[in-house]
């Protein structure tokens, strides 16, 4: 069963989330799906409006609620 939508943590150990959602974008798996990027962000120079490329939304919290609410508003229930 796939997910509706993906929470992803910038500071991930060996990798940024930045560096990771474009390479989820090419995965058949996971080419659709959205992504929120989420963590303590810093300037990226491969953006898209702002953005990391493939990220649907991003915020620099890792509060559960606001997380929550940002996947939400990403599916648009």
């Amino acid at each position: 069963m796939q997910p509706d939508v993906i929470l992803l943590k910038e500071g991930l150990p060996l990798m940024k989330g930045h560096g990771v959602a474009p390479l989820m974008g090419t995965m058949p798996s996971t080419r659709s799906m959205p992504i929120v990027l989420y963590g303590k962000q810093r300037q990226m120079h491969d953006t898209d409006g702002g953005r990391a490329l493939g990220v649907s939304r991003s915020l620099s919290s890792c509060n559960g609620a606001e997380l929550l609410d940002a996947a939400t508003k990403t599916l648009g229930v």
